[in-house]
């Protein structure tokens, strides 16, 4: 904790979620893809995750934002 700032699971998951937009922007895979690429359980999950996130560290929230509006707009396969 005192050398991230916060608790290890938070961390991993902030670390998660920041892989995550990456790949939002930089690749074609669906949210569904990325989400099970990084083992969360499905879409649903990674956007939830992405939003606490948001909440939970100051990264700029406007990449937040925009990845959540990429996901809305994904159709779900």
């Amino acid at each position: 904790k005192q050398a991230t700032g916060m608790p290890l699971h938070r961390y991993i998951l902030h670390q998660k979620c920041m892989y995550a937009r990456q790949l939002m922007q930089e690749t074609d895979l669906t949210v569904t893809d990325i989400a099970h690429l990084l083992s969360f359980y499905d879409s649903s999950h990674l956007a939830k995750c992405l939003r606490q996130d948001a909440r939970h560290t100051s990264d700029d929230p406007s990449r937040s934002v925009a990845c959540l509006a990429y996901i809305a707009n994904t159709p779900k396969k």
